[in-house]
């Protein structure tokens, strides 16, 4: 029955706006044995328990600590209960792409009872309230996504070939078939800022860069790609840079080219079958031929 109620109570207390009226100093201390978090550095699709350790039961009530997002500095209210009527309170948080990047902190912590009054409180090391106490030791920090890289190729015969994710290939070896337009998407939500690219394509030359997804290059006129340059822009770029290498013909696989560099050739008529692209962290050490991505 206790169980069915805490239950009960964490669904109710979750349609209910916290009244946030009363001064700290008219409330009661909350008395914390013990405050942890499993995991004190995590990334999106890691789980993080927190765990608070009370010096009594208190029946009928559930814990909520106010975390402060590391970006926008709004609190965010994370209910914990407890399921065998203990003075042990736990949440797991799942970590999903909605947050934030950076260390969440906690800014308070509150017993609250059915009728969603705030009872007893502590804060983290507040000057200006006295019942405070450090509570860094339940602090987390998410780590910053990795922008997501996508890019589709369509090729002669095949058409469209469906969506790659960085490194993998697009296109074809083997079957002498040419590219003839790509798309490219980068969702980089956490950094923001996005991509670019421009090809060279057979009686036409270096089209206008174009971005986000859009279609560089022809379908239906039997115009072959013959190069390619892509850029990141805006702050992912400070972040990241993005390589790039190309299977042309009667040369293979050509070395790789970095930030607007052209790969692929140019007055040769060699058209290109495939490609392959991916995102390196600024500054991290890469072992890669870049001795010729671009003939002409």
């Amino acid at each position: 029955m206790r169980k069915t109620w805490s239950v009960l109570l964490l669904v109710i207390l979750s349609l209910v706006t916290v009244p946030h009226t009363v001064a700290a100093s008219e409330l009661p201390v909350l008395q914390i044995n013990a405050l942890s978090v499993s995991h004190q550095e995590v990334s999106v699709g890691d789980y993080v328990t927190i765990t608070v350790e009370l010096d009594e039961i208190r029946e009928g009530e559930l814990i909520f600590i106010e975390y402060v997002d590391p970006v926008y500095g709004y609190y965010e209210e994370v209910y914990l209960t407890n399921f065998d009527y203990s003075t042990t309170y736990e949440r797991s948080l799942e970590i999903t792409e909605e947050r934030n990047p950076g260390r969440w902190v906690i800014d308070s912590i509150h017993a609250i009872d059915a009728a969603g009054n705030v009872t007893a409180s502590v804060f983290n090391n507040l000057a200006d309230y006295g019942n405070t106490r450090d509570l860094s030791n339940a602090a987390f920090s998410v780590a910053q996504s990795k922008p997501t890289l996508q890019y589709e190729a369509h090729v002669q015969k095949v058409g469209w070939q469906g969506y790659r994710n960085e490194y993998e290939l697009s296109g074809t070896t083997g079957r002498v078939l040419r590219l003839e337009a790509i798309k490219i998407s980068l969702d980089a939500r956490n950094y923001g800022g996005g991509i670019s690219y421009s090809t060279h394509i057979q009686k036409i030359g270096w089209q206008a860069p174009v971005s986000d997804n859009a279609v560089s290059g022809t379908s239906g006129l039997s115009r072959r790609l013959e190069a390619i340059k892509i850029n990141l822009t805006g702050p992912v770029a400070d972040h990241f840079d993005i390589y790039y290498r190309v299977h042309a013909q009667k040369y293979g696989w050509l070395s790789w080219a970095k930030n607007g560099q052209p790969a692929g050739t140019q007055g040769l008529a060699k058209r290109l079958e495939a490609i392959e692209i991916m995102l390196v962290p600024k500054g991290q050490v890469v072992e890669l031929d870049q001795s010729q991505s671009f003939i002409d």
